[in-house]
């Protein structure tokens, strides 16, 4: 059918031709009309869907959870929110899309009271709610949870083992990860553990132990070592890694924060100017790294560049800001 043809380009990232196609339907459904909400929903541009949500001649509860799922995934948590104490009709989707949106942003008891709200449970419920815990070091309530879990599956388990490794505890990550039924996933998730515990030996034995290495076993072993500022190990794994352009975002971001690390702040300058795309990310690393280095007049321009190029700073940069004008 043109609604499937249209999700088919929409999900391959050929957006335009997909609105095209939808643009020359002599006749509209509303399938047709959540394919389009829903395509510009996943691509983060919900202005664009809300756009084609309120001229829908008919909505259900497919066009407000995609509608929703956008606005909590791209943070816009109170649209979010506001979306979704109006939708007359809840599915188990719309659910976890704002149990999800609140454990991103930091507000477990706002996820939990959602997730005691809702009338049936999928393992993306469970797995929703965990992170609003993890990720903010309250790993007592996290491990109560998890002992409550009906079929914990390779999500919940890892999700348990980053809580306790971004806490610092690496023996009680090991100890989950040795407990669990261990997948590409868990072996990346100890891998990045033990990094972040400055253990590179461990990180080391963990991924030449991996049956199979994909892109992010490899990703965590370069941000193993990019962190400690092992400058040559680091370049090794770089040049041995198959597909690295596939996050060469998150991989220039690690240089630059290597490089200053290593008070190598031209180096860095160099490797910035070098990348074909920045992000938020890159852009506070150098900023930091011109202050580190008492070169604050560049941080103010780079601030000033970031700004001109649409980049929207986070509190990191307004930070390394307030430092360069100190």
């Amino acid at each position: 059918s043109c609604n499937a043809v249209m999700v088919a380009l929409a999900d391959s990232g050929n957006i335009a031709e997909s609105r095209e196609m939808f643009d020359k339907m002599a006749q509209r459904d509303v399938a047709s009309w959540n394919s389009m909400v829903s395509a510009y929903a996943q691509s983060g541009d919900c202005l664009e869907a809300s756009s084609f949500f309120s001229r829908m001649p008919v909505v259900n509860v497919v066009s407000w959870t995609a509608l929703l799922s956008g606005l909590s995934r791209t943070g816009q948590l109170q649209e979010a929110k506001f979306l979704f104490d109006k939708m007359p009709e809840r599915n188990i989707v719309s659910w976890n899309a704002l149990i999800t949106a609140n454990a991103q942003a930091g507000d477990a008891r706002a996820a939990r009271a959602l997730f005691d709200r809702i009338p049936a449970r999928d393992s993306v419920s469970w797995n929703s709610i965990f992170p609003a815990y993890t990720r903010t070091g309250m790993l007592e309530e996290a491990r109560r949870l998890f002992q409550s879990v009906p079929c914990p599956n390779s999500i919940t388990w890892t999700s348990m083992l980053f809580g306790y490794a971004e806490a610092g505890d690496i023996d009680q990550a090991r100890k989950i990860f040795l407990a669990m039924d261990r997948d590409a996933g868990s072996w990346n998730a100890l891998i990045a553990a033990y990094g972040q515990g400055n253990d590179l030996e461990s990180a080391r034995l963990v991924f030449e132990k991996m049956a199979q290495w994909n892109i992010r076993s490899w990703t965590s072993m370069f941000l193993a070592c990019s962190q400690m500022a092992h400058f040559e190990e680091t370049r090794r794994i770089f040049d041995g890694m198959p597909e690295r352009d596939l996050v060469s975002v998150e991989l220039g971001n690690s240089f630059i924060s290597m490089y200053a690390k290593c008070g190598s702040f031209e180096n860095a300058k160099r490797h910035f100017d070098a990348m074909e795309e920045r992000d938020s990310v890159s852009w506070t690393a150098m900023i930091t790294a011109d202050v580190q280095s008492g070169n604050r007049e560049r941080a103010l321009q780079l601030f000033v560049d970031m700004i001109h190029q649409g980049v929207d700073p986070h509190d990191v940069t307004f930070l390394g800001v307030l430092s360069a004008c100190a």
